[in-house]
C-alpha cells in the first residue's frame, strides 16, 4: 500500500469519531481478576475472602477459649501468678492500679511477691496456756495442819498457822529464844513452805522465871528450922507478883531440899516443913492454894557435891516445877 493511501485511510478513522482518535484502556483478563481461592466452591472470590476470615476468627477464638479452659477456668491467676498477689495486696487497702504497675513490671521478681505469703502464716501460731497449770488454792490450805502439828512438836503452847500462798505465818507461845528458833526451823521444813513469819510469843515459864529469882536470892531459914528470915521477905514478895501474871490453869509444885547434915528421915521431915512455910508465905499474898502444892525432898538431891560449907548452902533451897499450865 502506498503511502497516500494509508494517509487517506487515517483522516477517514478519524473523521468517524469526530475528529478526535479514542484511544481504548487495555483490557485485563477476567481469568485474573476473578480468579477464586476455593475453586471448587460456588461463591464469587471476594465473598470467599470475607468467609475465609471470619472462619479463622472464630478457630482463634476457641483455641484461646479450650486453653483457658484447659488452665482450670482460673481466670487471671492462672494465666499470671503475679495477678494473685496483686489481689492480696489490694485486700490490705492498697491502690490496685499501683499494685499491678508494681507486680507486672520488670524490674518485680517473683521471688519477691512469693515472700508475702509467710508473713501471713506466721500469724496464725496458737496462743499459749502454760497459764492454766496454777495449783488450785486449796492444796495450799491444807498446808496449815501440817504447819500447826510441826509447831506443836517443838513445843509452842497454843499453836496457830495462815497461809497466804506459800508463806505461813505461826503463833503461839514458846518458853524461850531457843525454842522460837526451833519451831520457825521446823515449820520452814514443812513441804510446800517457802518462807514463815515469825510471830511467836516468848513467855517464860512462871517456874523459870521463880528459879531465877531463887537462884540470885535463895530463901534462907533458921537453922535446924522451917521459919523462914526476914531477909528473904522480899524475894518471896516478887515471886508473888510473878505468879499473879501465870496464865489460868497453871500448876506449881514447891520443892523444898537439905543437906546432908543430920539423919535422912530428919532431913525429909525438915524439907516438907520449909516447902510448906514458903507455900503459906505465898497464900497469905494473895496467891490462890490451888495454884501451889508443897513437897520436900530432904537429901535427895544434891546440886553441889562436897563438905564445903558453900556446897551445903547451896543444897538448903527451895524450887519450883511446873506441873501444868
Amino acid at each position: 500500500m502506498s503511502f497516500r493511501t494509508k494517509l487517506r485511510d487515517s483522516s477517514r478513522s478519524q473523521a468517524s469519531y469526530g475528529g478526535v482518535r479514542k484511544l481504548e484502556a487495555p483490557r485485563v483478563s477476567n481469568k485474573v481478576k476473578n480468579e477464586k481461592v476455593i475453586p471448587e466452591w460456588d461463591v464469587d472470590a471476594d465473598e470467599q475472602i470475607v468467609l475465609i476470615g471470619v472462619l479463622a476468627f472464630i478457630l482463634l477464638s476457641l483455641a484461646i477459649g479450650v486453653g483457658l479452659w484447659r488452665s482450670g477456668g482460673d481466670d487471671q491467676v492462672a494465666l499470671d501468678p503475679g495477678l494473685a498477689a496483686v489481689q492480696a495486696d489490694n485486700t490490705n487497702g492498697q491502690d490496685l492500679d499501683a499494685v499491678i504497675a508494681t507486680t507486672l513490671s520488670p524490674s518485680a521478681s517473683t521471688t519477691e511477691v512469693e515472700s508475702a505469703a509467710p508473713t501471713t502464716i506466721a500469724t496464725t501460731t496458737p496462743p499459749t496456756t502454760e497459764a492454766t497449770t496454777t495449783a488450785p488454792p486449796t492444796t495450799i490450805l491444807d498446808l496449815e495442819p501440817d504447819v500447826v502439828a510441826s509447831l506443836t512438836a517443838s513445843g509452842v503452847a497454843g499453836p496457830t498457822a495462815t497461809l497466804d500462798g506459800t508463806t505461813a505465818t505461826v503463833r503461839g507461845t514458846v518458853a524461850s529464844e531457843e525454842a522460837r528458833a526451833t519451831a520457825v526451823a521446823a515449820a520452814s521444813e514443812v513441804a510446800g513452805v517457802t518462807n514463815v513469819i515469825d510471830e511467836l510469843t516468848v513467855v517464860i515459864p512462871v517456874s523459870d522465871r521463880l528459879n531465877e529469882l531463887f537462884e540470885l536470892a535463895p530463901i534462907q531459914f533458921a537453922t535446924s528450922s522451917p521459919q523462914i528470915l526476914e531477909a528473904s521477905f522480899p524475894t518471896l514478895d516478887s515471886a508473888a507478883e510473878i505468879l499473879a501474871t501465870a496464865p489460868d490453869g497453871t500448876s506449881l509444885e514447891v520443892q523444898g531440899y537439905t543437906d546432908l547434915a543430920g539423919s535422912e528421915s530428919k532431913n525429909l521431915t525438915l524439907s516438907q516443913q520449909r516447902a510448906d512455910a514458903v507455900v503459906t508465905y505465898l497464900t497469905d499474898k494473895g496467891i490462890s492454894a490451888e495454884l501451889l502444892q508443897a513437897k520436900g525432898y530432904g537429901e535427895t538431891d544434891q546440886f553441889e557435891k562436897g563438905d564445903l560449907a558453900e556446897n551445903y548452902e547451896a543444897n538448903r533451897r527451895v524450887r519450883f516445877e511446873l506441873l501444868g499450865g
